[in-house]
């Protein structure tokens, strides 16, 4: 239908056990948010162009995003590798970019802080300007609740 803005979900993928975790609770919730929008960020050294310029020697790069994701997807939800986007941009920024217009970003998380002083990692903290819903995966609590049966 035409004038009917896209609904879709922009899910984080960087390879860890976290963000299969949100993946998979992306997918469980789907029917209620719109189509699922995986998205890998990568940058070339240790700076993106201020501007937002592309880097002219970034393709390696991003093919190797671009296959580090594909694979990713093969093994967990095949049926999205045609979603899939790459975009270079360090994570944080990356993701807020690709969710300004979604319905909900979803985000695993490493837990590698390990301070318990700090109420969101770092991710969390990059993704704060976000205007949308985020909603922040823990990888041990989807897996403790999936082996208890509950999904």
């Amino acid at each position: 239908m035409a004038g009917v803005p896209r609904r879709f979900v922009v899910v984080g993928i960087d390879g860890s056990d976290g963000s299969a975790a949100a993946l998979r609770w992306a997918l469980d919730h789907a029917d209620q948010r719109g189509e699922i929008e995986p998205v890998m960020t990568f940058v070339t050294g240790p700076y993106v162009y201020g501007d937002g310029g592309s880097d002219p020697t970034a393709e390696p790069y991003r093919s190797d995003a671009a296959h580090r994701l594909q694979t990713f997807l093969e093994s967990h939800a095949p049926f999205l590798e045609e979603h899939a986007v790459v975009i270079e941009q360090r994570a944080g920024p990356g993701l807020v970019t690709a969710a300004e217009a979604s319905e909900l970003l979803v985000v695993g998380t490493r837990g590698w802080g390990g301070r318990v002083d700090l109420s969101v990692g770092s991710v969390g903290a990059m993704i704060s300007p976000l205007t949308v819903p985020s909603t922040v995966v823990k990888a041990i609590d989807l897996l403790f609740f999936l082996h208890a049966g509950g999904g």
